[in-house]
């Protein structure tokens, strides 16, 4: 397995509270030309890890940023360090995985909104190449052009990478001229949407060992469940409830009339579409999906009634039954499917979506207790009842 050279770095700044090195060998650039960079640094200033800013209060990092510091410890450095603020929370990829940084990918919800000129967006698919943007060794900022290659190509390549060091959430990023040196979390850009954060690599990122990334399409989903949300961003999510205003189940429009629901909701059928009074319109309906895939979205409301989103890992009935949760043969059937949820969040009402691509993928049945690892929550498979 190859060497971390940014989790050593980390440790080190840790431990002599000396500046982190950064970008050798970029070219010049300006905070006004990508000012959605930050900083994570101590509150001596000490500079130790990059990111990016998606929205006015919400950074993308990389988890090892988080894992080896105390985070109460962190202020984010805005406008090149013109502006600190102050850390509400944050949280990393439950899947994240300390000693071969898989999944290394983190969210800072920032205690006040910041205000730039430019956010970037997520991107949907890797591009061929990117810019890396991040700091030098004098907290200038600079780029640095790289091309970009796949995990799985990269080990093929002649590098100093082998099978087994890479993994799909991962990419490589070859460096002109050989620059090297980003902070982890620094965001690699493509047409102003972030494509990877540094996440490590086998010594300097040049020709014969490019820099590991976070492939941020392939944790997208992850990023966008941390994030807050709205209902304009998901207009189709209902709720059926008493006159008085109780919530008592999620649901999704799929047409102006017609809501897919929770059996336990309404009737004693798996999923259930009943029709409404009069016709609504939203600017978004969900289709209906026909395969299963490997993750979605689930779309509800947290305890104060604000809209809330959850990435959840799918299993098929199958294989959750073989995984060791809490399910044994014979409680779940091929109508159903399982979620399970990061950080092991729950609660949420029956009835509610579970989405990718605009497709309602399933709908929130029932559990043995909190949708943690132990037991993840039990989706009615849309699929079923096409």
């Amino acid at each position: 397995m190859a060497n971390k050279f940014i989790c050593t770095l980390l440790l080190l700044v840790a431990a002599t509270g000396a500046q982190a090195d950064g970008i050798v060998g970029g070219t010049a650039a300006s905070i006004s030309a990508h000012p959605y960079l930050v900083s994570l640094q101590l509150a001596d200033g000490t500079i130790v890890c990059g990111g990016a800013l998606i929205n006015s209060k919400i950074v993308v990092t990389a988890a090892s940023c988080l894992t080896n510091y105390d985070v109460s410890a962190f202020v984010v450095g805005v406008n090149n360090g013109a502006q600190t603020v102050k850390i509400d929370s944050s949280t990393f990829d439950g899947a994240y995985d300390i000693e071969t940084n898989e999944n290394d990918i983190a969210i800072v919800k920032l205690a006040e909104a910041v205000t730039v000129s430019t956010y970037l967006g997520l991107a949907n698919s890797l591009p061929s190449s990117g810019l890396l943007i991040g700091l030098d060794a004098n907290n200038s900022v600079v780029e640095v052009s790289e091309t970009i290659t796949s995990a799985k190509v990269c080990v093929t390549q002649g590098y100093k990478y082998e099978d087994g060091d890479l993994f799909d959430s991962q990419f490589c990023g070859l460096a002109a001229n050989e620059a090297c040196g980003g902070l982890p979390g620094s965001p690699l850009v493509a047409d102003n949407k972030l494509v990877g954060v540094v996440s490590w690599g086998y010594g300097c990122g040049n020709k014969g060992s490019p820099a590991i990334y976070s492939d941020v399409p392939v944790l997208k989903l992850w990023v966008e469940s941390g994030t807050a949300s709205s209902i304009s961003a998901h207009p189709y999510l209902v709720s059926l409830q008493l006159a008085d205003g109780t919530i008592v189940c999620g649901g999704a429009l799929i047409n102006s009339k017609t809501v897919y629901t929770a059996a336990s909701c309404v009737t004693d059928y798996d999923v259930s579409a009943f029709a409404l009074a009069e016709a609504v319109t939203v600017s978004t309906y969900l289709g209906l999906a026909n395969s299963l895939p490997s993750s979605g979205v689930l779309i509800s409301w947290d305890a104060n009634n604000s809209v809330a989103e959850l990435y959840e890992t799918i299993t098929s009935a199958t294989k959750c039954v073989t995984q060791g949760y809490k399910y044994e043969d014979g409680d779940l059937s091929n109508s159903e499917f399982c979620g399970l949820a990061v950080n092991e969040a729950c609660d949420e009402l029956p009835g509610s979506p579970l989405v990718a691509d605009n497709n309602l993928v399933g709908v929130v049945s029932w559990g043995y207790g909190c949708a943690n690892k132990d037991s993840p929550a039990i989706y009615s498979k849309v699929e079923s009842v096409l």
